[in-house]
């Protein structure tokens, strides 16, 4: 499965390295500035559930440059969704799902009008996390899940595959 992280903070972060670590092929898609501390830094987790790290992640600052990609998981802040739009329009093709694990439900509506109800997958993460000053990820609970499931006929299969990485 090949998936983009779009917003690759505490939560983008902790659930794309143990994605990369289940097999998925990873990329995260970052502005400037987070992919300088991704290449001097690497990616890390620091957790109860187990440590972890990425040497070297795929990162792309240029959403033209991206792989192609099933699913684009967006872990933006909510109020920072309209402003990665730009960036979802240049990943998205006819078989890619946008997975938002975002605050709230509001989003739904915003990428449902740009990108089709087909497009949308429902998703949501509850972790306590954060990132240090190397930009690794501090997660200090045991509490570290991302459920997510269909919102349209056509999303079943993707959703399964999808379930199947993040056991």
């Amino acid at each position: 499965m090949n998936i983009s992280i779009v917003g690759a903070g505490a939560l983008g972060s902790y659930f794309g390295i143990r994605w990369s670590k289940a097999g998925a092929n990873v990329q995260f898609v970052v502005r400037e500035k987070r992919a300088t501390q991704l290449q001097e830094y690497g990616l890390k987790i620091n957790s109860m559930n187990g440590d972890d790290q990425i040497e070297n992640p795929v990162i792309v600052t240029d959403p033209t440059e991206a792989a192609p990609a099933d699913i684009i998981v967006v872990s933006v802040k909510g109020y920072h969704l309209e402003s990665v739009i730009d960036t979802l329009e240049k990943l998205v093709d006819a078989h890619t799902y946008i997975l938002p694990i975002l605050n709230g439900v509001k989003h739904y509506d915003v990428l449902t009008n740009h990108f089709g109800k087909e497009k949308i997958l429902g998703g949501l993460a509850n972790i306590i996390a954060t990132l240090d000053d190397n930009g690794h990820v501090k997660h200090t609970s045991k509490i570290d899940e991302i459920r997510f499931g269909p919102l349209d006929e056509g999303q079943v299969e993707i959703c399964e595959q999808l379930a199947e990485i993040s056991a």
